[in-house]
């Protein structure tokens, strides 16, 4: 809590919907996940608990545990 967080992002595939990822707790923040491209997504959190993402169509999600 309170220190900043890097996630890095690659996209591997162009046969998914995964070609960004939203942190809906973040103002729905989205974030473009290039081909092949390693892609930084830094986040500082401010109180505990879970940070969810997903992707555009939220078929592909996941969750950041904050201590």
């Amino acid at each position: 809590m309170g220190q900043e967080v890097v996630l890095v992002f690659t996209r591997t595939t162009d046969e998914t919907c995964g070609t960004e990822v939203v942190i809906p707790s973040e103002n729905d923040r989205t974030v473009a996940l290039p081909l092949n491209q390693p892609t930084e997504v830094r986040l500082t959190p401010t109180q505990k608990g879970e940070i969810a993402f997903t992707c555009g169509m939220k078929m592909f999600k996941g969750t950041i545990l904050v201590d």
